[in-house]
């Protein structure tokens, strides 16, 4: 398959480069970013509990997800689903620490 190479010729910025990625591999490119960035933080955290890790996660990257949803980068059902991942989690937690 051949890829127009010119918009990753012309870029200058880490953000041309992502947005060139994101064109070249179909859109998915954001998504995974999302996902592995809230999978690192989970492992980085779990040291606190893993209601406590993935409390904090889905909310740094609820956060990430509506910055980059406001920007037009990622879809508003991509911050939807981790807000909905950020209250699971609060309520999950809070019901078993009690």
């Amino acid at each position: 398959m051949v890829y127009n190479q010119t918009a990753l010729e012309q870029s200058t910025t880490i953000f041309d480069l992502m947005t060139y990625s994101d064109t070249a591999t179909g859109g998915v490119f954001f998504i995974i970013f999302l996902v592995s960035i809230f999978f690192i933080i989970i492992m980085s955290l779990r040291r606190y509990g893993f209601e406590n890790a993935l409390l904090v996660s889905s909310f740094f990257t609820f956060i990430l997800s509506a910055v980059m949803a406001s920007v037009g980068v990622v879809s508003v059902y991509m911050a939807l689903i981790f807000g909905i991942l950020t209250a699971g989690t609060y309520f999950y937690s809070t019901t078993v620490s009690s």
